[in-house]
C-alpha cells in the first residue's frame, strides 16, 4: 500500500469544486472560443510530415484556462492539400491576431482571438477531431470609466452651488 499524503502532503481532493475544466483533457464542446496564443514548435512526424503545433489556452467560460494544441501541416507526402489548407488557417490566426503580415510565429504569442470549434470524425480512441474554424479577432474588452471620489463637503466645489430660486419649489406631483 503506498500511503499518498506524504507523497503529496495530504488526501488528494478530488471533489468537483476542486476538479478544474483545464485540467480535463476531454474534447472541448462546440461552439464559440475566445483563446489566446501560447507557444508554437516545429515537429516531425515518424512518417516524414511535418507540422507546426501551436499551443493555444481557452480564456473564459466553462473551459476557461484550458489548453489547446492545433497542427498546421507544412509537409504532407499523403494529402499534399493539408498544407494547402494548414497555410490558409494560419494566414485566418494571423488576421485574427490583429496582425497583417507574419515572419515569425513567436509574433503571435500572447495575441488574443475568437474561433469557432466544430467536431470532425473520430479518432481512434472515440474522441472526435477538433477543427477550428471562423477565426476572428476576439471583442476587446470594453474599457472601465476611471470615477473619483469627492468628500461630501467639497461637491458644491466640483459642480458648482445650486443656484437660488426666486420663487418656491413646487414639489407636488401631478397624478
Amino acid at each position: 500500500m503506498t500511503d499518498i499524503t506524504e507523497i503529496f502532503g495530504g488526501a488528494l481532493d478530488a471533489s468537483e469544486a476542486a476538479v478544474s475544466p483545464a485540467g480535463d483533457r476531454s474534447p472541448l464542446a462546440e461552439g464559440q472560443y475566445e483563446m489566446m496564443v501560447l507557444e508554437n514548435e516545429l515537429r516531425s512526424r515518424d512518417n516524414g510530415d511535418e507540422c507546426i503545433t501551436v499551443k493555444f489556452e481557452v480564456l473564459g467560460g466553462h473551459f476557461n484556462g484550458r489548453w489547446h494544441w492545433n497542427d498546421f501541416m507544412i509537409k504532407c507526402d499523403a494529402n499534399p492539400k493539408r498544407v494547402e489548407y494548414s497555410r490558409n488557417d494560419l494566414t485566418r490566426l494571423v488576421a485574427a491576431c490583429g496582425l497583417t503580415t507574419c515572419t515569425d510565429l513567436d509574433q503571435l504569442t500572447g495575441k488574443r482571438f475568437s474561433v469557432r470549434v466544430k467536431h470532425g470524425g473520430k479518432k481512434m480512441n472515440g474522441d472526435p477531431y477538433i477543427n477550428l474554424q471562423g477565426w476572428a479577432k476576439a471583442e476587446q474588452p470594453v474599457p472601465v470609466s476611471t470615477v473619483t471620489a469627492v468628500a461630501p463637503d467639497a461637491i458644491d466645489e466640483v459642480i458648482g452651488a445650486p443656484a437660488p430660486a426666486d420663487e418656491p419649489l413646487n414639489d407636488a406631483i401631478p397624478f
